[in-house]
């Protein structure tokens, strides 16, 4: 399922690795990514935005897994205070297929709020 640009997007805290093993196109879109996002903090505030849209348009399709309903995050935290977080944050927990690609476009969406 592609993701959806409405929502921030998350990945369960216990499918949220210290490393992947990225396959060679992926790395090098991260890569690129991250580059330009690197790029686009150092230029003008209101051409920020562009730049990190352009950026988003590269990364996209991320293809994400929805949870079920009642999914486990592996903390103390009960279903409903997650359901209430993600409420109020609009985020949706999800699975993905390149959890990398998943989280830069997080970052950049992200940031794309703050500007």
């Amino acid at each position: 399922m592609p993701l959806n640009l409405g929502n921030l997007c998350l990945l369960p805290p216990q499918d949220v690795l210290s490393s992947y093993s990225l396959s060679q196109p992926v790395a090098i879109q991260v890569h690129q990514a991250l580059a330009q996002f690197q790029q686009a903090l150092s230029i003008e505030e209101s051409l920020q935005a562009n730049t990190i849209y352009a950026t988003l348009q590269q990364l996209t399709p991320v293809s994400v897994i929805p949870l079920a309903k009642e999914f486990s995050t592996g903390t103390n935290l009960k279903y409903q205070q997650v359901q209430e977080f993600d409420r109020y944050m609009e985020v949706q927990h999800v699975k993905a297929e390149e959890p990398a690609k998943l989280i830069v476009t997080s970052l950049l969406r992200a940031y794309l709020v703050f500007l």
